[in-house]
């Protein structure tokens, strides 16, 4: 009988927070083009939306309010900018041959994501603060956006586009295309519901079984899949052990049987 001791959740390891980007690498594969024009995309489309957010706000704010609002508008800007400045710079380096540092990565485009989203919020804040009535009604059913529409989609975009230096700057465009062949054989084309994580985490690890198959004579080449799905964080010992584990055989999943 299997007991809570001998089951692995890696939803909650250190490996977990790879499960959606590397899905979402399903239908695209390692063309960080995909990722790189989503991003700008979905911070054009905050910036166009906040453009006439403060068109409405300069419509009933004082100047010491407009101010303040210009001034977050502009914070927005300048951190979309960056961010996008960020991953393609990033994008000519792997194509030049300088090998992507994971872990300085994720560092830099997490601090940036932080900091347009400390922005973001400051901007959206403000109009509810000052609004009222119809105003302020008009302003949350239009212009609150960030944490339900735009947040999600730029992380895992900007996840996946650090799987897709990571692994371009590793692996030969030979391995490129099969692990790209597995990742899409793994997961469903259809988003799966967060009542279906489960199955995710099943499909996840059932990739992770095809990628050391895959690898059976080159060990060094499966360390270094784990060593990018860990997202710049270095795992526990026991959690990667665990993983090895699970993917021999070895372990069941925390929640339901193999996939």
């Amino acid at each position: 009988m299997d007991t809570n001791e001998n089951k692995f959740s890696v939803r909650k390891s250190s490996y977990g927070n790879q499960i959606k980007p590397l899905a979402s690498l399903n239908e695209v594969g390692f063309n960080i083009d995909h990722q790189l024009d989503r991003i700008k995309r979905l911070t054009e489309k905050m910036i166009g939306k906040y453009e006439l957010a403060d068109a409405e706000l300069n419509k009933h704010a004082d100047e010491e309010v407009k101010k303040k609002a210009w001034k977050f508008l502009n914070e927005v800007r300048v951190h979309s900018n960056q961010l996008n400045h960020i991953l393609t710079t990033e994008k000519i380096n792997v194509e030049e041959g300088v090998p992507t540092n994971s872990s300085d990565l994720s560092k830099t485009v997490d601090e940036k994501l932080k900091d347009l989203e400390v922005s973001a919020l400051k901007f959206e804040n403000l109009g509810t603060n000052v609004l009222t009535d119809e105003a302020k009604r008009n302003w949350e059913n239009n212009f609150i956006i960030f944490r339900e529409t735009i947040y999600p989609e730029i992380k895992t975009n900007s996840d996946a586009a650090k799987l897709v230096y990571a692994f371009s700057s590793t692996y030969s465009p030979t391995h490129l295309n099969r692990l790209s062949e597995i990742i899409s054989n793994s997961f469903p084309k259809d988003k799966v519901s967060k009542e279906e994580e489960l199955e995710y985490e099943a499909r996840y690890l059932k990739a992770l079984k095809e990628f050391k198959n895959e690898f059976r004579e080159d060990k060094n080449l499966w360390d270094q899949i784990l060593d990018i799905l860990a997202g710049g964080v270095n795992p526990s010992p026991n959690e990667r052990v665990m993983l090895q584990k699970w993917v021999d055989g070895e372990q069941k999943l925390d929640g339901e049987g193999d996939f």
